[in-house]
């Protein structure tokens, strides 16, 4: 979120910063809703 608050502002001239990236763990459900997410959300692969 920050990041794109400061896409513009950000130098050319600096490489960007690193950027983390966050697991999601479900203590229940998490089955159903990927399969949920699978039926509707297209794979990146088959863009």
């Amino acid at each position: 979120k920050d990041a794109v608050k400061l896409r513009d502002r950000w130098p050319h001239a600096v490489p960007e910063p690193l950027v983390a990236v966050l697991d999601l763990q479900w203590e229940e459900g998490g089955d159903r809703i990927a399969a949920a997410l699978d039926a509707v959300v297209i794979p990146v692969e088959r863009l």
